[in-house]
């Protein structure tokens, strides 16, 4: 049902009116299904006790939220939407206990009295915000470095006329950006949580007949600032973007696509180069210096242009043809930024969690079943884990190098490893890989850059 709708129209959004409708109804039955789905195997899994699971390649330690009080010793936090925050750690792809940490870095939110200015911190990052709603400043706490250039602002949301000369939901034009314009002043900007665990501000701002709510939030022991979006769109032939001007010099910036990124250019050096005003990527885009890098991360919004000195993504359009209700409605989407240090490994992992956060579980469990995999190796990202499809018993794993670095990689399953062999995506041995070498029980598997593998484990 999932792949009926990776039509080539109905991916871009240039499919009829009832192509759309019928679209948005086969996914959210698919997404009903398969949360039904998770639901059963975590009642199974998790004890009555309440449970976190985490779902993504890393271990996690973050903030997280719950409608009771959690155990532990640690500082929760009363949130604006009446659940409660605290910071959990978790393995990765398992299950953790609940319990409340305490931070090292703990968030705090200052308004001055006299401008109304807003300064957001947490000993790792500081963001400033105008008494307007405008991201001014964000700084690096751990380097001293500002990542704005002069004069502009993150998370800054702008318009355009979007008129493309002949395929009106098929085509972008290059001249669309230059005619962009930010939104206009906040109506309200408005505390809603002020730390010591998230702290975070809500902007509205009423544009034509839409409106849009931003909400931009820190949280304790994260370098992660998120800017989440709701939109009611009601706008013709317009075009609504996000804009993270960096203060990076980088002549490519790193861009996801599947088990990997690619690098794309951020000049107009040549035709070719010019021809590339928006490109595509998946859940990160990164600008990096040797020692130093910003990425902006997603969790659904993929057209990305790079050539102005930062990133601006494309949230919104509303093309007359072939639909001329396309994109109206209410949209939510949360856009991240993340300042980081050498490599990509943060980038990824903070860009996973984004995309599967953590989920607070009770079920039938007499106990914490512990994790049925382990992958150690910076970067490592795990695509698949399942049986083999012939009923043997074996267990199935895929992953990849997700950073573009040489990687050894360690797995182990919750069962002795008796056997463990590279196959290719059919799961048959591949005779031509090199033989996996089993170390104090776990399968040591070397990574190339961008090389993925499927790992036959027989247990026993």
């Amino acid at each position: 049902r999932v792949l009926t709708q990776q039509f080539h129209d109905v991916i871009p959004g240039s499919s009829i009116a009832w192509a759309h409708d019928d679209a948005e109804a086969e996914h959210a039955a698919v997404l009903e299904a398969a949360d039904a789905i998770s639901e059963d195997c975590l009642q199974r899994l998790a004890p009555v006790a309440s449970t976190i699971a985490n779902t993504c390649s890393t271990q996690r330690r973050e903030v997280t939220t719950a409608a009771e009080p959690p155990q532990g010793s640690g500082v929760t936090q009363r949130l604006s939407d009446g659940s409660i925050g605290f910071l959990a750690e978790a393995p990765a792809l398992g299950l953790g206990g609940v319990a409340a940490l305490e931070p090292n870095e703990p968030v705090s939110l200052q308004t001055d009295p006299a401008s109304g200015a807003i300064t957001i911190a947490n000993g790792l990052v500081a963001l400033s915000l105008s008494a307007a709603g405008d991201v001014e400043s964000v700084v690096d706490l751990r380097c001293g470095r500002e990542l704005l250039r002069a004069g502009e602002h993150a998370g800054r949301l702008c318009i355009a006329p979007d008129t493309p000369v002949e395929y009106d939901a098929w085509d972008l034009e290059q001249w669309t950006a230059a005619r962009s314009v930010p939104l206009p002043d906040a109506q309200e900007v408005a505390v809603l949580d002020s730390g010591p665990l998230v702290a975070s501000v809500r902007v509205l701002r009423s544009f034509g007949g839409s409106r849009a709510e931003q909400t931009i939030t820190l949280r304790a022991d994260s370098a992660r600032i998120d800017f989440a979006l709701e939109v009611d769109w009601q706008e013709r032939e317009e075009l609504l973007t996000i804009d993270f001007p960096l203060d990076i010099r980088a002549d490519s910036a790193a861009c996801e696509v599947q088990f990997g990124h690619e690098n794309r250019p951020t000049h107009r050096n040549t035709t070719w180069d010019d021809a590339k005003f928006e490109v595509c990527a998946q859940r990160w885009v990164d600008y990096s210096e040797p020692a130093f890098g910003a990425a902006v991360l997603n969790d659904g919004r993929h057209g990305h242009a790079l050539q102005d000195g930062g990133v601006r993504v494309s949230l919104l359009r509303a093309p007359r043809y072939p639909d001329p209700d396309a994109d109206r409605g209410v949209h939510r989407t949360t856009l991240s930024l993340l300042p980081h240090g050498p490599g990509l490994a943060e980038v990824v992992a903070e860009a996973e969690a984004l995309n599967r956060p953590l989920r607070v579980v009770s079920g039938t469990a007499s106990r914490v079943a512990p994790p049925l995999l382990s992958v150690s190796g910076e970067g490592v990202q795990v695509s698949a884990v399942k049986p083999a499809d012939d009923g043997s018993g074996d267990v199935v794993v895929r992953f990849w190098s997700a950073t573009g670095d040489r990687i050894v990689a360690s797995v182990g399953i919750v069962d002795r490893i008796a056997g463990a062999v590279l196959c290719n995506a059919l799961e048959e041995p591949d005779p031509d890989a090199p033989e996996v070498e089993i170390v104090d029980g776990e399968a040591v598997v070397h990574l190339g850059p961008h090389r993925f593998a499927t790992l036959r484990l027989a247990t026993g």
